[in-house]
């Protein structure tokens, strides 16, 4: 039993056997306001008990320093800032790293520079409709929804810390934005040509030293992983998170064009875990994204080929980990296809591989059912409509091809 002053243990009791789990850790402590501090650390969201356990000693570290800060008069309890809320927003909410990147470029621009040094019990409704209206100004609906989730989430905080008694989020409706997105479709997918071309560029990048073999290695196994991505559909989560034990051989009887039966070799790539990319997951083994991410991808012909030359490149069972055995980020991963892209001018990036993968069975007239399996959607409607895309020659070929009813 761990002995911390302000921490305490959270077990579960199982009905079965009367078995007591270590469920969580508790950072439960009195603020000089009269209210409490409290803040739940899961186990299940973390590597081991462990880091949950550190987390705790942190936050609980941080808050009694900013006790001390308030017996000086430098800090108030039952003051907080805007700034100093949305500083918090990632200790009281588990989210995607790219999401918090995302709110850090929303609020600098929409809510810092005019609200971030007021109190949060001085904003009123006016001003979270003004930031509203100003990203409504040049901004797509869905980065005003985004702008209003950080104002709820600020005063979600303020609400727990006994500063304000009411959301006022819930009050202001969203402005309208008539904004759309200008999305290239040159960049929803990319031709075999142009692909070949990225993939030689990025295994010459880096002009590597023959003893520099660990980069050499972290390049290769990325061009790998990207290679596979390509021909699978697969997300880079998942392809991050791939076994020796998830790829299957096996033959199948095929019949060919003169009527003869003959054995066809054939792998199947078993999508079962991804890696997280949440503050607390970042680099760990987590469940896939939803319970229909969880298949089996049949891989054949010259195809077979590629995943034969992973399995003997790879040094590690997690098949795309690092030099010594690390999972990837997903950072690690979109950085250096980004370092890549601006050295040879054709703009590569991780969902390309997954959007180009649906445009092309797409093209090919493939049951939607087929698509959604393959890429592990919920609904076919995800796979057409999220992820397929009409190019232009599509367009020009329908329209000259149309035939009229008689």
């Amino acid at each position: 039993m761990r002995k911390e002053k302000y921490i305490e243990e959270k077990y579960s009791e199982s009905v079965a056997d009367k078995k007591k789990t270590l469920v969580a850790f508790v950072v439960n402590m009195p603020l000089p306001n009269g209210s409490k501090f409290y803040q739940r650390f899961r186990i299940k969201d973390y590597v081991n008990a462990n880091a949950a356990f550190k987390d705790a000693i942190k936050v609980r570290d941080n808050q009694i320093e900013l006790i001390r800060q308030a017996e000086k008069g430098i800090v108030s309890f039952d003051d907080y800032t805007v700034q100093e809320l949305f500083d918090l927003i990632p200790s009281n909410f588990d989210r995607k790293l790219n999401t918090y990147e995302n709110y850090n470029k929303l609020y600098g621009k929409y809510i810092k520079e005019q609200f971030g040094d007021k109190d949060i019990k001085d904003i009123t409704e006016e001003d979270i409709l003004s930031s509203l209206k100003k990203c409504s100004e040049t901004c797509v609906a869905h980065h005003v929804t985004k702008v209003k989730t950080i104002w709820k989430k600020l005063f979600i905080i303020a609400q727990r810390k006994r500063v304000v008694q009411m959301n006022l989020v819930d009050l202001v409706e969203s402005p309208k934005s008539d904004n759309v997105t200008e999305r290239s479709m040159s960049e929803q997918n990319i031709t075999e040509d142009d692909f070949q071309a990225f993939c030689k560029a990025m295994s010459e990048y880096g002009h590597y030293l023959p003893t520099e073999v660990n980069r050499i290695y972290n390049r290769d196994i990325m061009l790998y992983m990207l290679k596979l991505m390509r021909i699978t559909g697969i997300r880079s989560q998942e392809a991050r998170a791939i076994r020796r034990e998830n790829i299957v051989f096996t033959e199948m009887e095929s019949e060919t064009e003169t009527g003869d039966i003959v054995k066809v070799e054939i792998a199947y790539l078993c999508i079962r875990r991804s890696i997280g990319s949440s503050k607390t997951e970042y680099v760990t083994e987590v469940s896939t994204k939803t319970p229909q991410s969880v298949r089996n991808i049949p891989i054949t012909g010259k195809n077979l080929n590629l995943v034969k030359e992973i399995l003997k490149y790879s040094r590690n069972d997690l098949l795309f980990a690092d030099y010594d055995g690390n999972p990837f980020s997903s950072t690690n991963f979109s950085d250096y296809l980004a370092r890549v892209s601006r050295s040879c001018g054709i703009k590569v990036y991780s969902l390309l591989m997954r959007k180009s993968f649906s445009a092309d069975l797409y093209a090919q007239g493939t049951n939607p059912a087929v698509t959604k399996r393959l890429m592990g959607h919920k609904n076919e409607d995800m796979s057409l409509n999220a992820y397929a895309t009409a190019s232009n020659e599509d367009l020009i070929s329908t329209t000259l091809n149309r035939k009229y009813k008689k």
